[in-house]
């Protein structure tokens, strides 16, 4: 039998995706195991890669970017294991934390989803885990308020800054970083919802399976490396405000939202977050005005505030 089936998908992201699959193996043991690798249309030899590196790993190669809930279910349908790992290709998995995730799950059958503490390669902490969203805890990092305050449990509630992660603790959501389910969980409540190419489709999978009566936990002993946001960098030449990525986030946040909240909360985001968006515009103005940033940097800053009010009132 199958114990763990790990699914990772892969876009233009060869090097780390390499690093990745070698700390899997290092991990592995003698655990029955089975390794998809999900590619969007690679274009930087991932493919060759993997078949020459890892000729175990179950290879799905689609002829188009189908984002990343898509790629997911491809593999999780033809997963054989009785828990399945997702992790992104930009990590890497430290010594024993498979085993030691593998070993909660055994002994706490009451435990749908579990989620180990992300750290950065300076083993500094990483967001890990999160409340559901609100509005008021999305319209608190738009507007700064979280970042000003991130230890806050007021403002900084949605990261959950304030608690320090070092114990086990049932929480609202993890990431898709690294995140562990059992295979009876998803035959109950079902796949990722496709409609999100990418972001908050984790939140919405934790979300219905906690509605489904399942308890999701944050396991602090077990660690991943991520290298945050080295995947998106590699595919898109590091540009946080790709336009793709933009607008797919606030085509999931919208979505998320008026799924589980109603469409009249998609409009208080859609009038406040242009607000905070325009307010911190204007903070770059005065920076400039008295010197504190320089042409270029506040050229950038500004076309890319711009690219998101424009997105954010115009995406479905």
């Amino acid at each position: 039998m199958v114990k763990l089936s790990l699914v990772i998908v892969n876009f233009n992201t060869k090097l780390l995706l390499k690093q990745c699959l070698e700390s899997i193996y290092q991990n592995l043991g003698n655990m029955e195991h089975e390794i998809f690798v999900v590619d969007n249309n690679s274009s930087d030899q991932s493919l060759l890669m993997i078949k020459e590196n890892f000729p175990g790993v179950l290879l799905i190669e689609n002829k188009e970017n189908f984002g990343f809930a898509k790629a997911n279910n491809q593999a999780i349908q033809k997963a054989r294991g009785q828990y399945l790992l997702l992790l992104n290709s930009d990590t890497i998995v430290l010594p024993g934390t498979l085993n030691i995730m593998i070993d909660f799950m055994d002994t706490n059958p009451e435990v749908g989803v579990l989620g180990a503490k992300l750290v950065d390669q300076d083993l500094n902490l990483q967001t890990s885990c999160r409340y559901f969203p609100t509005l008021f805890t999305v319209l608190s990092q738009f507007f700064g308020l979280s970042a000003m305050f991130p230890k806050s449990k007021i403002f900084g509630r949605y990261d959950m800054g304030y608690w320090d992660h070092n114990q086990i603790r049932n929480v609202d959501c993890v990431p898709a970083t690294s995140l562990l389910v059992r295979k009876k969980v998803v035959q109950e409540v079902g796949l990722l919802d496709e409609n999100y190419f990418m972001y908050f489709e984790d939140t919405d999978w934790c979300y219905r399976i906690t509605r489904a009566g399942w308890k999701v936990v944050f396991l602090p002993n077990a660690k991943v490396i991520h290298l945050g946001g080295a995947s998106a960098a590699e595919s898109s030449r590091g540009l946080f405000y790709d336009r793709t990525i933009t607008r797919e986030l606030f085509n999931s946040l919208f979505y998320y939202f008026r799924k589980f909240h109603g469409g009249f909360s998609v409009l208080i985001l859609r009038i406040f977050i242009p607000l905070s968006l325009v307010m911190r515009m204007l903070k770059w103005i005065f920076a400039l005005m008295f010197h504190r940033i320089n042409e270029k940097e506040f050229s950038y800053k500004i076309r890319s505030f711009s690219q998101m009010i424009k997105y954010c009132l115009t995406t479905r």
